[in-house]
Order: structure tokens, then C-alpha cells, then sequence
């Protein structure tokens, strides 16, 4: 059971960062066989509640990774709204209002495509489907035009498009860093603002889903079965975590994601295959 666990906190850090999918990668596995000899050990409450303790270490990778990103933001939107406006919190204050804007898709989609959403986990052929078209994605952002704009010039057309690109993320297979990054470059933006813009963004509603579900499952009551193997786990998904994140941004910062479109696209052949033969 510990390896089990530690699996998935490893598989967690690992790709909810990456963009790989994260939420493909584990209603890949959830609908494996093998995989519910192990979840029948633990239970469905067991399970929602460790689903949580690895979104919230993987949320402390993402506060710790860009803590000084965050700490400057909230900074400079206080000393704008009590008067002290100078130009970096003049910049801070913008950043924070595109961040809001670029949220409101996803937030749409979460209150009222929640449903819909949600069942396309019920079956591997859309997961492998919605697999190739994040590796055809990412590929062809190799092509993508030369990128010159910073964050805080992008704009609230550009925050906008990103946004809608990130609310597309929300089904299993399409990569939410993929999705934001890779239209950010398309967009003209700087590789190292794409990353750090496409974190910051989805903050909110990584910090939202997680405090939902958490809310959900505190309803019925948390049930964790085996307290040191998820401990460990949540330890695991925190240090993977970090390494993905800084192994993103130096891969963003060079232009790098095609090598992920082609895992993705023949990760999504591969299911497609199994569904026909199985």
C-alpha cells in the first residue's frame, strides 16, 4: 500500500505541473483494473480524502515556488487600493485584475458544466482522444511567431484568450500549463512571463477546486485509513512537485514543449488502441 500511495503522490506532482494532464493521468489509471484492487482496500471516502491532501501539497509547491511573485502581487494591490500608486503597484494592481479576468471561463464552466465535464472521466476513448489534441497542441508550438511582449503589457484581450484556454483544460488529457503556456505563446508573450503568468493564473482555481472538494468531503468526514502512507505521499507530491516546476520553467524559457506533445499524442494512440482491444 505505501508504494501504491506514494505512486500516486510521485504521479501528482508530477504532472500537475508538467503538461502532461494530471486529471488524464489519473482517470487513466482510475479506469484500469489493477488499480481498484487497491482503491477497494483504501475506499471511495479514503480515496477523496487523499485526493485532497495531494492537490493541497502540490498548491504549498506552487505558493513555495513562486512566493516571491505572489508576495509582490498581493503587496502592491494593497498599497494601490490605500492610495500609494506608484509604478509597481500601478502593475501589481493590473496583473491582479487580468489574473481575475483570465479566471472568469473556468469559473463559468465549474458552476454550470460541472456535470458535463465530469463524465467525460467515466470512459478512456474521450481521455485518449483529448491526449492527441494536447500533443497536436503542444507540437505546434514549435511554430509559433517570435515572442516579445512582458505579462504586465499583455492586455485584457490576450489575459482573456489565455483564460479561455485554461477553461478547455479542465477536461482529462488537456494539459492546464499546456493549454495557458502554449497559448501564450501564440500570443506573443515572452517565455518566462508565459510561465510565471500561467501559475499565478491558476492559482485561484487549483486553490478553489481543492477548497471545494475539501468542503465536500468534510460533509461526510474525512477518512484516512493509512495516515503515515499518505503523509508520505503528500511529502512525495510536494518534492515532485518542485522539481517539475523548475524543470518547466527552464523548458518554457528555451521555447521547449514539443517533446511532451509527443509522449501526450502517443499516450492518447495507446489508449484508443486499448479500448478497441480490450
Amino acid at each position: 500500500m505505501l508504494f501504491f500511495l506514494l505512486f500516486l503522490g510521485f504521479l501528482q506532482g508530477l504532472t500537475e505541473f508538467l503538461p502532461v494532464s494530471s486529471s488524464g493521468h489519473l482517470a487513466l489509471f482510475q479506469n484500469m483494473p489493477f488499480f481498484q484492487l487497491y482503491t477497494d482496500q483504501i475506499g471511495r471516502a479514503g480515496m477523496f480524502s487523499y485526493d485532497i491532501l495531494l492537490h493541497f501539497a502540490t498548491l504549498l509547491s506552487i505558493l513555495f515556488y513562486f512566493a516571491r511573485d505572489i508576495l509582490q502581487l498581493i503587496q502592491g494591490f494593497l498599497q494601490y487600493l490605500v492610495g500609494k500608486r506608484n509604478q509597481d503597484s500601478r502593475l501589481a494592481f493590473r496583473l491582479a485584475l487580468l489574473i481575475l479576468l483570465a479566471n472568469i471561463p473556468v469559473f463559468i464552466i465549474g458552476l454550470f458544466l460541472k456535470d458535463y465535464v465530469e463524465s467525460a472521466f467515466e470512459a478512456l476513448l474521450p481521455i485518449g482522444i483529448f491526449f492527441i489534441v494536447n500533443g497536436l497542441f503542444l507540437f505546434s508550438t514549435a511554430f509559433a511567431p517570435k515572442r516579445e511582449i512582458k505579462m504586465h503589457d499583455m492586455g485584457w484581450f490576450r489575459a482573456l484568450v489565455i483564460g479561455l484556454f485554461q477553461a478547455i483544460a479542465v477536461l482529462p488529457g488537456i494539459s492546464r500549463s499546456g493549454s495557458t503556456i502554449g497559448a501564450s505563446f501564440y500570443l506573443g508573450i515572452q517565455p518566462s512571463d508565459a510561465a510565471r503568468f500561467s501559475f499565478l493564473l491558476g492559482l485561484p482555481p487549483i486553490a478553489g477546486a481543492a477548497l471545494l472538494e475539501a468542503m465536500k468531503v468534510a460533509q461526510k468526514g474525512f477518512v484516512i485509513p493509512y495516515a503515515f502512507e499518505m503523509i508520505m505521499g503528500m511529502v512525495v507530491a510536494f518534492i515532485t512537485g518542485l522539481a517539475a516546476l523548475r524543470l518547466l520553467v527552464w523548458l518554457v524559457s528555451r521555447t521547449i514543449l514539443y517533446p511532451f506533445g509527443i509522449y501526450t499524442f502517443l499516450l492518447g494512440l495507446g489508449v484508443i488502441v486499448y479500448t478497441f482491444i480490450q
